[in-house]
């Protein structure tokens, strides 16, 4: 059960954080000007979180220097991911090491049979999408090897839209035969793979 006290104590020391001048990144301290509500003093519990608007469009254009946090300048950086551009152009963040190492940890801590080969087959978009590092990372956790055949959503979804259902299932069949030499070759534990592939 959630610990609501615990969390609104949290969310109340985060939004202190984000909007400090020493601590906040630039785009907040900016979006904090045009907000027509004060999250230092508005925002105390989970439900007053709906007060912010959605920036996710603004994440396709922003300088990814002006997401990083000045409380963690320091900080060593993942990377800078982006999405699939689903709902047009891609949008960007900022992927700090040590979150990346503490989902890793919390993926991998309840694993039943941890004498199990934990060799991974990942037929996903890696490049500039997260879910590939992730995965790595992951199957690198487990004590295993991480076996993988790039997936481009971007390729598919542009095929998709000129009305090119042949060459997007000739690009399914590509990307299943090289599964599937894997598959046939590999001892394989873990499949990742987009549902479409799946069906």
């Amino acid at each position: 059960m959630i610990d609501f006290h615990s969390f609104n104590i949290h969310l109340s020391q985060i939004m202190n954080w984000h909007f400090s001048p020493e601590t906040g990144s630039p785009f907040w301290l900016e979006k904090h000007k045009t907000l027509d509500f004060d999250p230092l003093k508005d925002v105390r519990t989970f439900s007053d979180l709906m007060l912010f608007p959605d920036i996710a469009d603004e994440l396709r254009d922003i300088p990814v220097e002006s997401l990083v946090p000045r409380g963690l300048k320091d900080a060593v950086i993942a990377g800078v991911f982006e999405s699939g551009g689903t709902t047009g152009r891609p949008k960007r963040v900022v992927v700090f090491e040590e979150w990346l190492e503490q989902l890793v940890a919390w993926r991998v801590g309840n694993i039943v049979n941890k004498d199990a080969i934990k060799n991974t087959l990942a037929l996903i978009p890696s490049g500039p999408h997260v879910i590939g590092v992730i995965s790595r990372l992951r199957a690198r956790a487990n004590g295993g090897h991480f076996f993988t055949v790039d997936l481009d959503p971007r390729w598919v979804k542009k095929m998709i839209q000129q009305g090119d259902l042949a060459g997007m299932e000739s690009y399914c069949e590509h990307i299943i035969d090289q599964a599937e030499n894997i598959i046939n070759t590999q001892n394989i534990s873990y499949l990742i793979v987009t549902p479409p592939l799946l069906e």
